[in-house]
């Protein structure tokens, strides 16, 4: 291990005193209320891709805190008391879509501890995360609705208790969300979800979030057994983002970040909350890589 020849003393933990968790990041975000922020390309009539369009940091951060403040109106999670301390975990199983990204940062903002899962996973290694974890929630697109279900059924997830199906336009939403009702689960829409923190949303009940606190088990892809998983704290992270600004890597607002790599991947996610730091634009990469070429024109 080597360490960057500018840095002779201690080592560097935050790019900026006021900022030491990922919860002070998006307070800090919010400064670029009206820039854009997230953006995917626009499907015609003919199907064809268009231009990206962008949502502003504005909509997103809001967005993103209706999405914490329901799934503690809702109650969807509770402590799990088997670590240091406390975790409430929220499990994600899924590509990378622009509710990931909001339910991330609604994490960041309300302590929730993020324990997501590749979406190219089997049963094995998807049941294998969700019960290590104890996670009682999982966010998921509907054509994974399926692979669950048959898992509860099955009596592998003794944990899981509700689905949250981000891609609610999906036209198999209905038939998905009927399985899994008859497997057991309580189902929500994304958009549920949002709109019941919406309406029960105080900026005041926002818990406060410590540097130690996890922000996330990243588990390996699960190529060689069972998956592993490595803790990373708010604090870890933000560390992280500090030893990017130190780098040769300079970026600015002025830069548009194509998130191709998964969501899961702690690369992916700490290269979003640096782009997030400056307040840059995160373009998704459309999901077919035959069509990545144009993502970038």
């Amino acid at each position: 291990m080597y360490r960057h020849p500018s840095v002779t003393g201690e080592l560097v933990k935050t790019v900026r005193d006021e900022i030491q968790t990922l919860q002070d990041f998006v307070t800090h975000a919010e400064s670029y209320a009206d820039e854009n922020f997230i953006g995917k390309r626009e499907v015609g009539p003919d199907g064809k891709l268009g231009k990206f369009v962008f949502k502003t940091y504005r909509t997103i951060i809001e967005t993103a805190k209706h999405f914490g403040a329901g799934v503690a109106a809702l109650k969807l999670c509770k402590d799990n008391d088997n670590y240091k301390f406390p975790l409430k975990f929220i499990s994600i199983f899924a590509p990378n879509i622009e509710p990931w990204y909001i339910m991330d940062i609604g994490c960041m903002v309300y302590g929730y501890t993020l324990a997501p899962i590749y979406a190219t996973l089997g049963p094995d290694s998807v049941g294998y995360v969700l019960n290590q974890t104890e996670s009682q929630v999982l966010g998921l697109v509907t054509k994974q609705v399926e692979l669950i279900s048959k898992e509860k059924t099955k009596g592998n997830l003794n944990h899981l208790k509700y689905l949250i199906v981000m891609d609610k336009a999906d036209p198999n939403f209905e038939t998905a969300k009927v399985k899994a009702e008859e497997a057991g689960f309580k189902v929500f829409s994304f958009e549920e979800v949002c709109a019941a923190g919406e309406k029960n949303f105080k900026e005041s009940a926002i818990p406060e979030v410590k540097p130690d606190l996890p922000y996330t088990l990243c588990y390996t892809s699960g190529t060689t057994g069972d998956p592993k998983g490595a803790v990373y704290t708010h604090g870890n992270i933000v560390a992280q983002v500090a030893g990017i600004k130190m780098s040769s890597i300079e970026t600015d607002e002025s830069d548009v970040h194509l998130s191709y790599l998964p969501l899961a991947h702690i690369a992916e996610r700490g290269t979003f909350i640096n782009v997030m730091y400056v307040g840059a634009k995160v373009g998704i990469f459309n999901g077919n890589i035959k069509l990545m070429k144009d993502d970038l024109e």
